[in-house]
């Protein structure tokens, strides 16, 4: 039993060793080829040109990514391609493998890259894979480059150096800082600022103090960038000397904004105290950038002293500090913007008004109310928008409670507010208010339940409009009731709330607002009730139902409107019938254009003056067919009507242009030949154009 199991073991390692040795051999294969197939690509590459085919440059790419994913196959390929970059290749073709170097290169490509440095045609491509490269090999090459390369290529080399952060660059960058190209100089100097050692920032240090106005301000801004190391280092008061000396020195604006914020960042002086005195001390112009520091402020405390510390601020600087402090959430602002809002200009009550939400308490609400009651125009659209978003905690409760305690316009301004902020806890409060004998309580109550009430509450609305005194109320009740049934699931019945109170509805305004809802509802199995309502006795109602009836989703009550074009009795049924048989025609989907066609022709036989024409072309210009082109062309006969008629055949004539470019063109001719609206040419030659 020993045996047999000793001979298994034996026989199951040879065989695992045997599959590695097979494995490996398969690998060892696979690298051959990825060999062989990037030398047959150099041997390509090496006479590509820029204008050549670039077929191979997909195969190139799929091999360079079996290279990049083994450290043996990189090192290979780095050999081959250093040997294709000193042999006679084309420029096009280096700059390709010189990319490839950027993302394998090691210290084995540093020399050939270096040696390239030297060639105006190669030396931006070679910098930068020889930036990319890692190691110390490289960054000496960069350095010695500096000793060998002049004009561009030497500013792109420190460039380099700058950002691989080789600090043993350092001396040589300062003696370019002294070199007489004032780009050059400019170069080393940003370059030190980037590197950012206290080594650094000293040589800046006294290049700032002896430049001359020429790279003064480049000095400073790389010294500053040095402070902003040394401050990240925790080097403070080293980077506090260095801003401040910029500072004090009056430099452009960008700089002396970075430089106050430097300060600011490492002053050690009370934020507050800070921010005090360079208001007081500081040109009302830069007043916006000392406030600007209030956002630097991790936990903002007792800033709202600041306005009254600096009490003499312009009126600018003091709205600005005003919106900043409170921004910040800082409470201690509260009292001041209270303040300010009992000021003389309008401008800072605007200010505060807009500033209160942010650090505002519950009973704030009321006030806002009060402003927004008493004032007009920028002022009360501030204090309703500043309502709408108070956002203490407990505002709602608040402005629930304000409402039962207020009233006349101080009340509207409440309950709008409720249906801004979606307050649906206020309905059964608004369902009160609603009768209230101010009008504008009434009017914003009704409002805020179209925006707030569920649909549930239907009926409840539908009643206020039965008895609605006022027709404003009225017709906003109208407006509330349609939202609500909008709110309506898919399916669900529309319209049986409506029809039930309108079996009840004695009264002519009542009638006419169930009617209009019906027909915005546009319920097929309400077109019987509406048709019945055609027939009403009362004129009002009868013009009523024929509006209702003219914005219906279908073609189905035109047999009642054109009926009604028969036989109204005044010019002004007559005249809203027939459009709404128009509308109607026109706007059904389901009907073809022919069937619309043979609608307008029907309306043209009963139209009464040119207004009723210009209304028929209207809906003309909506059938888009050659068999409507021809119409509206032929309505160009007639003077009165000739401008509408011309506008819509170009209308049709745009649509039909895309399906009958042919017949549309021959069609557009015969405007262009007669019309003498320069607009209507324009707008035809156009369409030409693209048929064309």
């Amino acid at each position: 039993m020993k045996a047999s199991f000793l001979k298994i073991l034996i026989l199951t390692a040879i065989v695992t060793f045997w599959k590695a040795g097979q494995k490996v051999q398969a690998q060892d294969e696979a690298a051959v080829q990825v060999m062989e197939k990037l030398e047959q690509m150099l041997e390509t590459i090496a006479g590509y040109d820029y204008d050549s085919t670039r077929q191979w440059q997909q195969g190139f790419q799929d091999l360079m990514k079996l290279v990049y994913r083994d450290p043996d196959l990189r090192d290979e390929a780095e050999k081959m391609m250093t040997e294709f970059l000193r042999s006679d290749a084309t420029k096009a073709g280096k700059q390709i493998i010189c990319r490839e170097l950027g993302i394998i290169g090691s210290e084995i490509s540093v020399s050939v890259l270096s040696e390239m440095l030297s060639d105006p045609a190669m030396s931006e491509t070679a910098l930068m894979a020889l930036g990319k490269i890692p190691g110390d090999a490289a960054d000496r090459a960069l350095r010695n480059a500096l000793q060998l390369t002049r004009n561009g290529t030497r500013i792109a080399v420190i460039n380099a150096i700058a950002v691989r952060k080789d600090m043993q660059a350092v001396q040589q960058l300062e003696k370019i800082c002294r070199d007489r190209d004032r780009e050059m100089a400019g170069a080393a100097i940003a370059a030190l600022g980037n590197l950012g050692s206290p080594a650094c920032a000293g040589i800046l240090e006294g290049l700032f103090r002896e430049s001359d106005e020429t790279l003064k301000w480049e000095t400073a801004d790389a010294w500053m960038k040095c402070a902003d190391n040394l401050m990240q280092a925790d080097e403070t008061a080293m980077a506090h000397h260095i801003y401040s000396t910029v500072y004090d020195a009056g430099p452009p604006l960008p700089l002396k904004n970075a430089a106050l914020r430097g300060m600011f960042l490492t002053s050690g002086e009370d934020p507050c105290d800070f921010i005090a005195r360079h208001l007081k001390s500081e040109d009302p112009g830069f007043h916006r950038e000392v406030i600007g520091l209030i956002a630097l402020i991790r936990d903002p405390e007792n800033l709202g002293r600041l306005i009254t510390e600096v009490p003499d601020l312009p009126e600018g600087s003091r709205i600005y500090l005003i919106i900043t402090l409170a921004g910040a959430g800082d409470f201690s602002a509260r009292p001041a913007i209270l303040e300010a809002l009992e000021q003389g200009e309008q401008s800072v009550r605007i200010s505060a008004i807009k500033a209160l939400p942010e650090v505002g308490w519950p009973s704030d609400a009321m006030l806002l109310a009060v402003i927004a009651a008493g004032k007009q125009g920028a002022e009360r659209e501030a204090a309703r928008s500043s309502l709408d978003i108070l956002a203490a905690g407990g505002t709602n409760d608040s402005i629930m409670a304000a409402i039962g305690q207020s009233e006349g316009k101080v009340k509207a301004e409440l309950i709008r507010s409720t249906g801004e902020r979606n307050m649906t806890g206020a309905v059964n409060l608004l369902l009160g208010s609603v009768y209230d004998q101010d009008l504008n309580v009434s009017l914003e109550s009704v409002r805020a339940l179209g925006k707030l009430a569920p649909p549930e509450l239907i009926s409840e609305l539908a009643e206020i409009l039965l008895h609605a005194e006022s027709p404003r109320v009225r017709m906003e009740t109208e407006r509330a009731v349609l939202s609500l049934i909008q709110k309506l699931p898919s399916g669900a019945d529309r319209s049986g709330v409506i029809i039930k109170v309108l079996s009840s509805a004695g009264e002519t305004a009542p009638v006419i607002s169930l009617v209009t809802i019906l027909g915005q509802i546009g319920d097929r199995k309400d077109l019987p009730i509406l048709q019945g309502y055609l027939e009403s006795e009362n004129e009002e109602v009868q013009i009523a139902t024929i509006k209702a009836l003219s914005g219906w989703p279908d073609s189905g009550p035109a047999p009642d409107l054109l009926k009604m074009v028969k036989s109204a009795d005044d010019q002004r049924k007559h005249t809203l019938a027939l459009r709404g048989y128009i509308e109607v025609m026109v706007s059904d989907d389901q009907l073809s254009a022919a069937e619309k066609l043979g609608g307008i022709k029907t309306a043209w036989g009963f139209v009464s003056g040119d207004s009723e024409k210009k209304s028929i072309l209207s809906g003309l210009g909506r059938i888009h067919s050659l068999e409507a082109l021809d119409l509206a062309l032929g309505m160009m006969k007639e003077p009165e009507i000739r401008n509408e008629a011309e506008t819509a055949a170009i209308i049709i004539a745009g649509e039909t242009s895309w399906s009958f470019p042919a017949e549309t063109k021959e069609r557009l001719q015969i405007l262009l030949d007669s019309s003498v609206h320069e607009e209507h040419r324009e707008r035809a030659e156009r369409i030409l154009e693209r048929i064309q």
